[in-house]
């Protein structure tokens, strides 16, 4: 039986946390997607492996080992769904 072709694309699966509080994933299977919590100190244990990626204010790995690929992919195909936001700005008339 064939795997889908999509099965390891990261882009698929996201989770963002604002927060401050700490996260803790456990675990001993295989994970696809993108951990944005850029206020939160992430903490992974057991022996699993990520594809994607994860940012957090800290990531502490308790593995034996834990595995983090980051998918290239993701700067290309990967779009956050929220409110618009300013990026730039400038005093400048045009």
């Amino acid at each position: 039986m064939a795997l889908p072709s999509n099965i390891f694309d990261a882009s698929l699966f996201e989770f963002q946390y604002n927060g401050l509080g700490a996260i803790n994933l456990h675990g001993n299977g295989n994970s696809t997607g993108v951990i944005y919590a850029p206020n939160a100190a992430i903490t992974l244990s057991g022996n699993g492996t990520i594809f994607g990626s994860v940012i957090g204010r800290t990531l502490q790995a308790n593995g034996n080992p834990v595995r983090i690929h980051y998918d290239r992919n993701l700067q290309n195909n990967l779009v956050t769904v929220g409110n618009w936001t300013l990026d730039t700005f400038t005093w400048s008339k045009f």
